[in-house]
């Protein structure tokens, strides 16, 4: 057996190893979910669009929510989210496209299929995000340990048994970044990428700023090794986004009375740019219920990676993120709900997580500091932890802006340290000495990182 054939077995059973380990905390958790809770914050009325959908055949919800269909998924009276159409008809206020795709396990197991669903798509999500690391030339063990890491203690674990459309997203674009970043665009690839790029939109059209700047940079790759020619192959990539967008916008005009592609936010005055996005920033990063260094302290390591990668190779991947971050991050920070309303951490932000896989794993495999390591796995096992504590917690643990996390009150209370104590939060007085400790702790743990990073790099 050749070398390269030995390898891609190695790696075929590692991928298997990694499936399975981030399987069994995937779906037991999805299973508990489920048999323990009842669906929380837009959970039932995005439930609710597919149940109107197999019922009544329409995208008319007042019907489902006026008979009380939803009462075989959600224990009690539900006040309706609709927003009108140009003819003043009341419908759906959240974007059809995820109720759409889970359509299919709803109808066989209800919310169970729904659950076990997104449960799969973040197990493929994972593995998208272990082979984008191999394609970004991380060595397989530490590819491996990233991407566990992901399972358990990043937003993802949150997320993989929640009706949200959010993780639908997030594969798409962890997809999409990988073939980007492949070293072949095969036909395939194509195809899959323009149904992704497609699908965005219908999922929630504030993915179409992340849809516009995915598009373009993997039709600038493929111009620049296609030139003009191979027109098979444009059509490969360009067919499905034109076709779903058309699709997208006869839906809007067909039933909204409008071209606008986001009539059902519009109409409901939600809408972007209304607020300065200052505190949003500061609590997407940092605040105690709703920020991502906070909850999941393993992205820290992100930063080091940043300034570990400043080189040209990297050039095109600094670029990516940053047009794909920048203008998303302002988008939602400026709503009035930048946090996503009465929901888990980081639920606008989940979508963009995965394409920081590689500045971590940089960090970590330049760092190979065994110190560092064991950190790296007490950040993710207390995420983890906390992920785990939303369940046994008050309202599922989904905060609402009262400057205490649910989920670490809970997980408090069964290991009895003051964790809440500690954590800053945007919505509490007097907070600024301990937003100062964070961020001290936050520049040291970089600096560490980077040091012992550009040291290996010497030798």
């Amino acid at each position: 057996m050749s070398i390269k054939r030995l390898l891609k077995l190695f790696d075929t059973r590692r991928a298997l190893l990694l499936c399975i380990l981030c399987a069994i905390p995937l779906f037991l958790t999805a299973y508990v979910y489920y048999k323990y809770s009842s669906p929380q914050g837009d959970e039932p009325h995005y439930l609710i669009i597919s149940q109107t959908l197999q019922i009544y055949h329409s995208i008319d919800v007042m019907k489902d929510y006026t008979h009380g269909d939803y009462l075989a998924f959600y224990p009690k009276p539900i006040d309706a989210h609709v927003s009108p159409n140009a003819e003043g008809v009341m419908l759906p206020m959240h974007s059809i496209g995820g109720p759409i795709i889970w359509l299919l396990p709803f109808m066989l197991h209800g919310r169970l299929g729904v659950i076990l669903f997104i449960a799969l798509l973040t197990l493929v999500a994972i593995l998208n995000i272990y082979y984008f690391l191999l394609e970004m030339a991380i060595r397989p063990a530490y590819a491996f340990f990233v991407s566990l890491a992901f399972a358990l203690g990043s937003p993802l674990y949150v997320f993989s048994h929640l009706t949200f459309i959010e993780p639908i997203g997030m594969l798409a674009c962890i997809y999409i970044v990988r073939v980007f970043f492949q070293q072949e665009l095969r036909q395939r690839d194509l195809i899959g990428s323009g149904i992704a790029l497609g699908v965005l939109p219908w999922i929630h059209i504030r993915f179409a700023l992340i849809e516009v700047v995915l598009f373009a940079f993997l039709l600038l790759r493929l111009y620049r090794e296609n030139g003009l020619h191979n027109i098979r192959r444009y059509v490969a990539y360009l067919l499905p986004v034109v076709a779903l967008f058309l699709l997208f916008e006869a839906y809007n005009l067909i039933f909204w009375g409008t071209l606008n592609p986001a009539p059902n936010q519009a109409n409901s005055g939600q809408i972007p740019f209304k607020y300065l996005p200052f505190v949003g920033l500061a609590g997407t990063f940092m605040d105690q219920e709703f920020g991502l260094f906070t909850n999941f302290p393993m992205f820290i390591f992100a930063l080091p990676g940043i300034l570990l990668t400043l080189k040209k190779k990297y050039l095109s991947l600094h670029i990516l993120l940053l047009l794909l971050f920048v203008p998303y991050l302002l988008t939602f920070t400026t709503f009035r709900l930048w946090s996503g309303g009465w929901t888990p951490p980081t639920r606008f932000l989940v979508v963009l997580v995965p394409t920081l896989a590689f500045y971590i794993a940089w960090a970590l495999q330049q760092a190979s500091n065994r110190l560092l390591n064991i950190f790296f796995m007490l950040c993710t096992l207390f995420a983890f932890a906390c992920g785990v504590a939303y369940i046994g917690a008050q309202k599922l643990g989904f905060n609402s802006g009262k400057g205490t996390s649910l989920a670490m009150l809970h997980l408090q209370d069964l290991i009895h340290l003051p964790i809440t104590n500690y954590v800053p939060s945007v919505y509490r007085p007097d907070q600024l000495s301990l937003f100062a400790f964070w961020i001290v702790g936050i520049l040291g743990i970089t600096a560490i990182t980077y040091l012992l990073g550009r040291a290996k790099a010497f030798y």
